[in-house]
């Protein structure tokens, strides 16, 4: 178990030759510093330590090997490390790619990466963050799938005392494994366009059933509110006794809503009138009252910008589960809907095969505003 140096007139003068040299058990001292388009990949049980600072593994352009800075396949310590600027061609590129074994990050920072860790799907392996800060990650596109810390599955994530902001379109955590423990840490979007999960959405609509004491509740969702009705009942499927989804389909990535990619990321505050008059009135074909549309039209406007951006975002992550319902469904939807177009909506079937499917001619996307009363009498 040797010990290893990295840095002007030490053993190595890069950090992927000391890496190279190294075998299990070794540990690699680098001495802080600026450490430039140095990707490579540990297939070793070694450790990484910064010496007199920070260590900045920083990238300045596409990573060649289409993955991160650093790529791990084996039992890794990494303590006082900064990642920056990881880009790949997919738009996936990270920090730090875990790809098996055992990962733990202590007193680092990952900034500007598409994702800050990013890790593969072992099904085992336990990933632990110490005392870590990880913002302003993800990238600049709410069709994105990059997050401050994305992982999938593994055995266990471990989190203390480590600070996750501003992540750009994508969720400031996401994680797929066994075990999730967060403790003693601070989550904040601030201004950014951190998505909109529809997974936190639906807890949340959970938790407010909690506060007021509900042990289950009739879930009506409409377009966006669909996917969370749908998701509280895969996850919490005690807590809807009814499912009602109204202008939905299987998936949010329809043509329509791929058409809004560009004007949404465009949007500034104010968010422009015109563009939110022409949204709304995409959503409707039978005539709604004046009035009426123009308040629409202003509390739309009300929205800040990052959170039209952050919702668009939400809804094209959101993938269907194939856990069956144990609830009655209704669907209602029009067969004039310009969202979730008619053939969409009937495609619910797959999912919903017990369901009352209701697609009513002339109708639209919002149909509890083009036909009030036969959307409450479809809701009985």
């Amino acid at each position: 178990m040797a010990v290893i140096t990295v840095g002007t007139g030490k053993q190595y003068s890069t950090i992927p030759s000391a890496i190279a040299a190294a075998q299990d058990g070794d540990t690699i001292q680098v001495d802080a510093g600026t450490y430039v388009n140095q990707s490579a990949q540990i297939t070793k049980d070694i450790a990484l330590e910064g010496v007199g600072g920070k260590v900045k593994m920083t990238s300045t352009g596409l990573i060649p090997n289409g993955k991160g800075i650093l790529v791990t396949d084996g039992n890794v310590t990494i303590d006082n490390f900064e990642f920056s600027g990881a880009k790949v061609a997919d738009n996936n590129g990270a920090g730090i790619r875990y790809q098996s074994g055992n990962l733990t990050v202590n007193n680092s920072g990952f900034f500007d990466n598409e994702n800050g860790i990013l890790t593969n799907n072992p099904g085992t392996g336990n990933l632990i963050i110490n005392n870590s800060e990880f913002g302003n990650n993800g990238y600049d596109s709410p069709s994105g799938q990059a997050h401050g810390l994305y992982v999938g599955r593994i055995g266990s994530l471990t989190i203390n005392n480590s600070y996750f902001h501003d992540v750009k379109y994508g969720h400031e955590i996401k994680s797929r494994a066994d075990n999730n423990t967060i403790t003693n840490s601070r989550i904040y979007d601030f201004n950014s366009t951190a998505s909109y999960s529809i997974d936190q959405l639906a807890a949340d609509a959970v938790q407010f059933l909690d506060a007021l004491n509900v042990p289950s509740a009739t879930v009506v969702g409409h377009s966006m509110g669909s996917f969370v009705a749908r998701r509280m009942a895969e996850r919490a499927p005690t807590r809807v006794g009814r499912l009602i989804v109204v202008g939905s389909a299987c998936t949010a990535r329809t043509p329509a809503l791929a058409s809004l990619v560009d004007p949404v990321s465009a949007l500034t505050d104010p968010v422009d009138e015109n563009f939110v008059r022409d949204f709304q009135m995409s959503t409707v074909c039978r005539p709604v009252p004046a009035g009426f549309l123009h308040r629409v039209i202003a509390d739309s406007r009300r929205v800040p910008a990052h959170v039209w951006k952050a919702a668009l975002a939400g809804q094209l992550e959101y993938r269907p589960s194939t856990v069956p319902l144990r609830c009655p469904a209704t669907v209602i939807g029009g067969e004039e809907d310009g969202v979730f177009p008619a053939a969409e909506q009937r495609a619910l079937q797959r999912l919903l095969p017990s369901a009352d499917f209701h697609i009513e001619p002339g109708i639209g996307h919002a149909f509890h505003w083009e036909d009030p009363e036969r959307f409450v009498e479809l809701m009985r």
